[in-house]
């Protein structure tokens, strides 16, 4: 059995010392903690790479102070240096909501959604460009959702409204926070699983935060890094995923691609549904693949939606357990949203995609979400970024509350 990983200091500390308190920095990855002059033998100890174990015996540290330091990345497993060394995020120009480094998420209000753009489409066997998603999606989201002048994030005082019209609603503010820490840092000649990694680091620190991840994509095999931590964190999981592929094909090595998230998380007992919404393609059967049936596993085709209400559509989906939601961008009709590496003739309307996510979002308890498969040059005008925009925002207002919409401009009162 493997023992556990030796730790290492993290390269390029940032250490103070003042009277009897040290105060440590990683400054590439944003955090920052305290501790007493106990921290600073602990530092010593660990230049060189050495097993918590050791650290128990020869210092006397005990195991929950070591998972804090880990946590903040004070130490780190050996076998992860090469990765962590150049941080984990970047700083993008245009951010949706505040834009937050790494090591403030434990300092902002739980509960919050913490936008993170993993920008890869390494993995994909259609067209490329699914790594210029997240920046073709922030810069067509439609609406400004940090805090007026002033104004904390989450303050009930001099709360700014916001209208939808095309919902007729009218919400009073924002109660939950909005942050961004920018893209997940990518060194060209890397493979898929090292950035992979990177991105599970990431959602693991958000879900420590009490955060609520929602990640730009990218490629859809960045799903699974996603689902990989969450389903080792909650025992009882539903996935909700819009796609016009079912992404259950098999790698015979097998390997990780766009086409084959939902196969590594099937093997997960977490996984309790997975239903499958606006599925289109005509194929072979699955060289190799089971013929017994998943129950957890269930499907609406794109032709069926155009008949099926909402309701119909999330029949079966028990609300007592938590949900993510894959919104894979071509499960809308290319007619509309043409800008994505394996587009299908068919697929959804933008208001049958539109009233399906409207209804999930307010019916189910969501963990996290991805909006993946945003293609194309990045200096084109790009339909499907709008599209994946707009459901995102609209991802954000789900749990807010409102009131009816009466007139675009103004609230009509009768006179008294």
């Amino acid at each position: 059995m493997r023992g556990a990983p030796k730790l290492i200091v993290f390269p390029d500390l940032k250490i103070s010392t003042k009277r009897q308190h040290t105060t440590v920095e990683n400054l590439l990855i944003g955090t920052r903690l305290q501790g007493n002059k106990a921290l600073t033998s602990v530092l010593e100890f660990f230049r060189e790479a050495r097993s918590p174990a050791a650290a128990r015996r020869r210092l006397g540290i005990v195991q929950g102070d070591l998972d804090v330091l880990c946590r903040e990345y004070v130490l780190i497993p050996e076998e992860e240096l090469e990765l962590l060394r150049p941080g984990l995020c970047s700083p993008v120009p245009a951010s949706i909501g505040k834009s937050c480094r790494l090591g403030e998420l434990s300092d902002q209000k739980k509960g919050s959604y913490v936008v993170v753009g993993a920008p890869v489409d390494m993995a994909t066997v259609g067209d490329g460009g699914a790594r210029h998603g997240p920046s073709d999606v922030r810069s067509r989201f439609p609406l400004n959702l940090l805090p007026t002048a002033g104004q904390k994030p989450g303050s009930r005082l001099n709360p700014t409204p916001i209208i939808d019209v095309e919902m007729r609603r009218k919400y009073a503010a924002m109660r939950r926070t909005v942050l961004d820490l920018g893209n997940v840092v990518f060194r060209p000649g890397e493979n898929n699983s090292v950035f992979g990694a990177r991105l599970e680091r990431i959602i693991e620190h958000i879900l420590a935060c009490d955060g609520v991840p929602a990640t730009i994509g990218g490629d859809h095999s960045i799903t699974w890094f996603i689902l990989n931590v969450l389903l080792r964190k909650i025992p009882a999981l539903g996935v909700i995923h819009f796609d016009a592929h079912h992404d259950l094909y098999p790698d015979a090595r097998p390997i990780l691609n766009h086409g084959n998230p939902f196969v590594f998380a099937l093997k997960k007992n977490s996984l309790k549904h997975l239903r499958q919404l606006g599925l289109r393609r005509l194929e072979r059967p699955i060289s190799g693949a089971s013929q017994a049936h998943d129950a957890r596993l269930s499907y609406f085709s794109a032709r069926e939606l155009q008949r099926l209400t909402p309701e119909d559509a999330f029949a079966g989906l028990p609300t007592s357990i938590p949900y993510y939601l894959s919104f894979d961008v071509d499960c809308i009709d290319p007619s509309l949203a043409s800008s994505t590496g394996t587009p299908e003739v068919g697929g959804l309307s933008y208001y049958q995609a539109l009233e399906l996510l409207d209804y999930a979002y307010r019916r189910f308890t969501f963990v996290g979400a991805d909006f993946v498969e945003v293609a194309g040059s990045a200096s084109r005008h790009n339909k499907a970024a709008s599209v994946v925009a707009q459901f995102m925002a609209r991802f954000f207002l789900a749990r807010e509350s409102f009131s009816p919409l009466e007139s675009c401009l103004f609230e009509v009162r009768q006179p008294t």
